[in-house]
């Protein structure tokens, strides 16, 4: 917001002036028996897990009713470190860049509970009216506008509630699935992988995939994760195996190119844990001037940059409706990039390389070691599309690259018998 020079010289006596203060979360408990009805009839029921369990500072509740009930859950990218990724019920994040097994368990399961997530389009995908079609809807927000939006499906079961209070009050409850639900959704975790090791040989440049999850191995827990945005928020929130403790932040819908490195100053100054940002060569032109900030403080930021020669999912998405018909996305299109190495050296900043998959396996513990700040660029192949991902007007069973129409058929159907 630009404020007038005028009014930036005014003197303000803050005691005198007229203050906001929102109003409190309506206290006033939901009525449980409808939740407590389909939560004991379902047999393929599924959370989704959104954001608003941090806002409403929920977190240790909602654990606790995962821990007890057992339920599928699946999570929006502003939830995604609620659980390690080895908890026994996390199947991993849903939607238009969702993990296969997510997107299958939500489209075969009979009761879907959305404790707060807006469920936007990127969760349900282009077209409502094919997101989870054999399930009851429950959805838990405290705003009573994200209840009454949908246009193409009528909740169920709208309980307007903050979620401390819903889950702090909530009665004792019985259930009737089988863990046989829990069992086909993890082995088809296994099956479809982000990537094949046999993927990997003879690659010039990097499988972000691959450096992601080297990446996770190596980040401690209580580690601080700031993406940026588009392709390598994308392939970070896919493939970063999470543990307790740690946290991701991003600017999630608003996507501003350039957030990562500013949102990890800010991460630096207010905490001691280990801050990892990840940037794209395109987010960093955005925001060059945030290198001298953490040199000038020397705050220990890891800043990885995703170096793909462009602006990767704008070439995706090019690529998805015009033809591949590319303006100012590379090089060879309008866009110039810094050689990064003179640049970190510029702002007096430690500078690593990471070349190939066999750079990231051999070298990326040594480089993890160094003391921060540092810059690591990380060379990702420039054809790297974000992979699985929804085109828009398809079922979110339906990611590209598509499977055969009749697998996902027999999928969907497996999930849903002896069930």
């Amino acid at each position: 917001m630009d404020i007038p020079d005028d009014l930036q010289r005014i003197d303000v006596n803050p005691e005198n002036m007229a203050s906001f203060t929102p109003p409190p979360p309506s206290l006033k408990l939901p009525s449980y028996g409808a939740f407590l009805e389909l939560l004991s009839g379902a047999k393929r029921p599924v959370l989704i897990i959104g954001a608003g369990v941090h806002s409403s500072k929920a977190e240790d509740f909602v654990r606790r009713f995962i821990n007890q009930s057992g339920i599928p859950v699946t999570l929006t990218w502003g939830a995604a470190d609620l659980l390690p990724a080895d908890h026994p019920s996390n199947m991993g994040c849903l939607g238009v860049c969702g993990a296969r097994a997510a997107n299958f368990a939500v489209q075969a399961s009979d009761l879907v509970i959305a404790i707060g997530t807006r469920l936007s389009q990127l969760i349900t995908g282009g077209k409502q009216a094919l997101f989870a079609p054999h399930a009851k809807k429950v959805m838990i927000d405290v705003d009573e506008q994200e209840l009454l939006k949908f246009d193409s499906f009528v909740l169920d079961l709208p309980i307007l509630s903050d979620l401390l209070v819903f889950f702090t009050h909530l009665p004792s409850f019985k259930l009737a699935f089988s863990h046989e639900w829990l069992a086909k959704i993890h082995q088809l975790k296994q099956d479809y992988p982000l990537y094949h090791a046999d993927s990997l040989e003879a690659k010039e440049r990097i499988n972000p995939y691959l450096f992601i999850e080297e990446m996770s191995k190596l980040a401690s827990e209580n580690a601080i994760i700031i993406p940026d945005t588009g392709a390598n928020l994308s392939w970070t929130l896919q493939a970063f195996k999470t543990k307790n403790g740690q946290r991701i932040f991003s600017a999630w819908n608003h996507t501003p190119m350039g957030y990562s490195l500013p949102a990890s100053v800010g991460a630096a100054l207010a905490s001691s844990e280990e801050i990892i940002c990840i940037i794209g060569d395109g987010g960093l032109m955005m925001c060059l001037q945030e290198l001298g900030t953490i040199r000038r403080h020397n705050l220990p930021v890891k800043i990885f940059i995703f170096d793909n020669q462009g602006h990767g999912i704008q070439r995706q998405t090019i690529d998805t409706w015009l033809n591949s018909h590319y303006v100012a996305v590379d090089h060879d299109t309008g866009l110039y990039f810094p050689n990064y190495k003179k640049l970190a050296e510029s702002f007096d900043l430690p500078f690593f390389e990471l070349k190939t998959n066999s750079d990231v396996l051999i070298h990326m513990a040594a480089i993890w070691k160094q003391p921060g700040p540092f810059v690591c660029n990380v060379e990702i192949l420039k054809e790297q599309r974000i992979s699985p991902m929804l085109k828009f007007g398809a079922g979110i069973e339906d990611l590209d690259p598509k499977l055969p129409a009749e697998t996902v058929f027999s999928i969907l159907e497996a999930l849903k018998s002896h069930v």
